[in-house]
């Protein structure tokens, strides 16, 4: 979900809608990842990602990018990201993976 810095909470909420629909594969993290980061740096002058999962990360979720490659991207294009997990992290990358993805970018 891209959308501008916004107090209105239609906004926020066709923003959400709007992508509703679009089946994602939750196996490909990294490419969501980096998707995300190349459309923040398109779009938007102040970036932050928020990344909102059950914690449920595995080697396949690193196939076209590695962990490493992701944080470094986001990290690069100084971008920070802040996860928000609803679930028990589970597989190869559990809860502080993802808790390192976002120090390391300089997010939380």
């Amino acid at each position: 979900i891209a959308s501008s810095f916004t107090n209105s909470r239609l906004r926020t909420m066709d923003a959400i809608l709007e992508d509703r629909n679009e089946q994602v594969d939750a196996r490909v993290f990294d490419k969501a990842f980096r998707r995300s980061i190349d459309e923040l740096n398109r779009k938007f002058h102040k970036k932050v990602l928020v990344i909102v999962t059950d914690g449920r990360l595995d080697a396949g979720s690193f196939n076209t990018y590695s962990y490493q490659s992701c944080i470094d991207y986001a990290a690069n294009n100084h971008i920070p990201v802040y996860v928000l997990n609803f679930g028990q992290g589970e597989g190869q990358y559990d809860l502080s993976n993802l808790e390192f993805l976002a120090r390391s970018s300089g997010g939380a």
